[in-house]
């Protein structure tokens, strides 16, 4: 057995190799409890070059989370108290889903480089807690892999990859205006109409390269 994993293991490396340099791949990832973009990246020379995405979208899955429903006979008190712990119930199986999901992707390329959206200030402290718990599972896979991982703020790897945070007149744009120029720099890139869940992954993979 211990002469069959040596050969495996040695094959598996063998087959990473180009004249001598290994091949080292890179996973960014726009993490979310309802919608997780992730692209993988394979360096070649000096650059990370675009192999791959997917989204991990919870609602597609399982469908819209049904709430219980407020009856006459139910104080607000009681509702209040049956919502809060299924919302919770809720998150706690989104987080679990991406997580694995993410786990599956990272296991399958072995990446060396992760470059992840940090966490930031949210109005909704349970969401910024499932996010917070995401972000430690691939902190978690990187030590456990020896992988780098890179925590970059939405400010920073926009102006990396020369997405404007503002207008001429310096007013910030809106998110959603911010996202539609991820999309329109992944189609001018490579060709690829996508969602903004994966534009945004992929063009943090390629802030890499700045």
């Amino acid at each position: 057995h211990g002469r069959v994993g040596w050969v495996i293991k040695f094959l598996s490396s063998f087959f990473q190799r180009r004249g001598g340099r290994y091949f080292m791949y890179a996973v960014a990832i726009d993490g979310s409890t309802s919608s997780t973009g992730i692209a993988a990246f394979q360096k070649k020379e000096e650059l990370y070059a675009y192999l791959n995405h997917s989204v991990f979208s919870f609602e597609e899955e399982f469908g819209k989370a049904k709430y219980t429903k407020k009856t006459k006979t139910m104080s607000k008190t009681a509702y209040q108290r049956i919502h809060k712990q299924e919302k919770q119930n809720l998150m706690e199986q989104r987080v679990h889903f991406m997580m694995t999901h993410i786990a599956i992707f990272l296991d399958q390329y072995q990446p060396k480089m992760i470059v992840m959206e940090d966490t930031y200030g949210q109005n909704d402290m349970m969401t910024l807690k499932m996010l917070s718990r995401i972000q430690g599972a691939v902190i978690g896979w990187g030590l456990q892999h020896q992988a780098i991982v890179l925590l970059k703020a939405p400010s920073r790897w926009r102006k990396e990859v020369g997405i404007p945070l503002c207008d001429e007149q310096k007013v910030r744009y809106k998110r959603e205006q911010l996202k539609q120029m991820s999309q329109q720099l992944v189609f001018d890139a490579y060709g690829l109409v996508v969602g903004d869940d994966a534009a945004d992954a992929i063009c943090m993979g390629l802030s890499l390269n700045t």
